[in-house]
């Protein structure tokens, strides 16, 4: 198994995660799923300081990461389960909450796996991406700005699912390259309702259901070489969608980052060399969707565009 370029060595399958033995040079986690005992045995809680903590409008825990020198970070969420990944990224012991291995591996997308690529030296990014031809599209945005929508509308319209929500990138060899993400995708039911069937179908199987819909499409498999960065923006007035080349911005590339509980000096130098090769190697677009325009339309117009029906 593997996802964001590492390999993923246990007994228990994860759903989504890539089959086979993941990418060359092979940096591997050994994953061991079990009860919340087998969590906090491991936990040095004398030594632990939290770093993240989200709540519920009603004061119940959302999500907490701790980190401790000896121990790593562990991450919980209560109606998700917790888990502690080593220092180093290459142990992950885990204790998903009972129900739905879709519902429970919420978690282990967002943020798990997210640590461990960074910790096992790639770095991530706030994005969802498509495939389209043997390259990589990564659309940037805050959440709730319509990452994964846009994504899927791409997805109908003939790209290939790459990543939902996390863009794991390396360098290698002065080249960038994206690895894929679990072949999980969240969209919203509006969303595929205003597909065609035969685009809806291209999303792949349905896993289950929450406020959005959790679907296993068929994806690109193998590392990517990146070939733009689409920052997503909305704009009350103007046209429906306006797609235009932006200048280098290291600033916008840092602080689109993912997993920033991980704040190693190491880290750092990574995220400046990799956002330094973005700004020399990889266009950067600013796409505006004005006028109430819909996903959709926003997906049609990047179609267009990168796929060679819009060569302007």
């Amino acid at each position: 198994m593997h996802a964001y370029g590492v390999a993923l060595v246990g007994r228990e399958p994860i759903e989504g995660v890539l089959a086979g033995p993941g990418p060359q040079p092979a940096r591997r986690t050994v994953v061991h799923l079990d009860g919340p005992r087998s969590v906090e045995r491991v936990w040095p809680q004398a030594e632990a300081r939290r770093l993240v903590e989200r709540r519920w409008p009603d004061g119940r825990l959302f999500v907490a990461i701790d980190h401790a020198p000896s121990g790593g970070y562990r991450i919980e969420a209560p109606e998700y389960g917790v888990h502690v990944v080593s220092p180093d990224g290459e142990r992950w012991i885990g204790a998903p909450a009972p129900g739905p291995a879709w519902h429970w591996q919420k978690l282990v997308f967002a943020q798990v796996l997210p640590t461990i690529a960074v910790l096992q030296g790639l770095e991530t990014f706030h994005a969802s991406a498509v495939a389209i031809g043997q390259r990589a599209y990564g659309l940037i945005a805050p959440s709730g700005m319509g990452k994964s929508s846009t994504a899927a509308h791409l997805i109908a319209e003939g790209a290939r699912f790459f990543a939902d929500d996390v863009l794991a990138v390396e360098e290698v060899s002065g080249r960038l390259v994206t690895h894929p993400g679990p072949q999980v995708i969240n969209a919203h039911g509006h969303e595929l309702d205003a597909m065609s069937p035969s685009g809806r179908s291209r999303l792949g199987t349905l896993l289950g259901e929450s406020d959005k819909r959790h679907l296993r499409p068929c994806g690109a498999q193998e590392a990517l070489p990146l070939a733009a960065l689409l920052f997503l923006t909305r704009a009350s007035v103007g046209p429906p969608v306006r797609v235009e080349r932006v200048d280098p911005d290291p600033g916008l590339l840092l602080v689109s980052t993912y997993a920033p509980h991980v704040t190693s000096d190491q880290r750092l130098e990574r995220q400046l060399a990799v956002c330094a090769t973005l700004d020399h190697q990889v266009p950067l677009w600013k796409v505006t969707a004005g006028g109430g325009a819909t996903a959709r339309e926003v997906a049609s117009a990047l179609w267009r565009r990168f796929a060679g029906e819009d060569p302007a």
